[in-house]
């Protein structure tokens, strides 16, 4: 189905496989095209471009990536959908930034993650919009537009981490020294965050 392979792109694109994404992504769209439900076919694009998106990303692509994320079924999904939509704020939040495009929108997509979607999701899906917020503040670290208000962001995010996570080591040091760098107002180191947003690379 088209939302197979929208997962095979987003896989093969982390790998840095680029032509075997495009070839997913092709076959992806071309099965789109035989779902005549309106809505059906809406939600299953928002998906594949938001795979697409992460691809492109993943294969230092950040211009294509808000050019495939910028599309009314992804609109659709920013505000209304948890999922794809979370994924489609991280994917879209983070081109931009990276693309040096618009970084202030860039930053402000992820921050608005858990206002637009958090506040009635389940604890799981509640921690992928905060998850979001901890990529904002990698990335306003990395230009160097830290914030007071950022970090206070940033500790109320690690506030949602998991607690199946919370107890493994590496997880636990990472949320002592990020807590600790965040209630002194500064950025916590790359690691410690590393080791946090590495958590949304699991199932």
């Amino acid at each position: 189905t088209a939302r197979t392979r929208a997962y095979l792109v987003e896989a093969y694109g982390a790998a840095g496989r680029a032509r075997d994404c495009e070839a997913a992504r092709e076959a992806a769209m071309a099965e789109l095209a035989t779902i005549t439900e309106p809505e059906e076919r809406r939600a299953t694009e928002s998906w594949v471009r938001t795979s697409w998106g992460g691809a492109l990303l993943a294969l230092a692509r950040p211009a294509d990536a808000i050019e495939a994320l910028d599309h009314p079924s992804v609109r659709v999904s920013l505000e209304d959908e948890p999922l794809p939509g979370l994924l489609a704020r991280r994917w879209l939040g983070l081109a931009l930034a990276g693309a040096g495009a618009d970084p202030a929108r860039g930053f402000e997509v992820l921050a608005a993650s858990p206002l637009v979607h958090g506040r009635a999701l389940a604890p799981h899906l509640a921690f992928l919009a905060h998850l979001n917020v901890l990529y904002e503040a990698r990335a306003r670290a990395a230009a160097g537009a830290w914030t007071a208000d950022v970090a206070g962001r940033a500790a109320r995010a690690l506030e949602h981490v998991p607690g199946y996570v919370r107890g493994e080591p590496s997880i636990a040091e990472a949320i002592a020294r990020a807590s600790a760098a965040l209630a002194d107002g500064a950025a916590p180191a790359p690691d410690a965050l590393g080791a946090l947003l590495a958590l949304s690379r699991r199932g």
